[in-house]
């Protein structure tokens, strides 16, 4: 079963520029997290291990593609083409809903990082991060908005932090926050 899921996978990809286009970003963001010497992972996305690990989970959620084990956070890649003078990008409403029922279910940060599409490859050096709890309510960025027609949220990229800034800021911050713990020694 998991042959066949890699043998559909890599048809898609070769016939679809869309997905050709998310796995480009894909391959960019893992060589980007090695650059930086983020300890990350693939998060496996087949329903069977989707089964064993959250077996108490109701409802269907979405796992990110990636985890960054130094600061867990789940990133959900995404390779999207832009719009409007604005440059924004439209992430499905029904996705944005599965990633948060999974940050609920497993306690962990979800951020999403978008690259601008350019046919079949994600554009070089287009990285944007933008945490999810800043696309939901109540504490979505009032520059983003739903848009009824695509049943999406519509972002613009200004809303979103360039590159790893993002991640960088929150290192630091989980970085302070342990020196400042005392040492308990048995």
């Amino acid at each position: 079963m998991l042959f066949l899921s890699r043998v559909f996978k890599a048809i898609q990809q070769w016939f679809n520029p869309k997905f050709a286009a998310g796995a480009n970003a894909e391959r960019t963001f893992e060589s980007l997290c090695t650059e930086r010497q983020y300890i990350w992972e693939p998060i496996s996305q087949d329903q069977r291990s989707y089964r064993e690990r959250y077996a108490k989970q109701t409802d269907y959620g979405k796992r990110g593609d990636y985890l960054i084990r130094d600061l867990n956070v789940e990133v959900e890649v995404k390779c999207l083409s832009v719009y409007e003078r604005e440059r924004c990008q439209y992430l499905k409403w029904n996705e944005v809903a599965r990633l948060s029922r999974m940050q609920k279910a497993v306690k962990s940060t979800v951020v999403l990082a978008f690259f601008e599409r350019e046919g079949r490859h994600a554009t070089p050096d287009s990285l944007r991060m933008i945490p999810l709890d800043d696309l939901l309510p109540p504490n979505r960025k009032p520059r983003i908005t739903y848009s009824k027609s695509r049943k999406a949220l519509r972002i613009p990229r200004s809303a979103m932090i360039h590159g790893f800034d993002l991640l960088e800021k929150q290192l630091r911050v989980e970085q302070s926050a342990s020196q400042q713990q005392p040492v308990h020694r048995p």
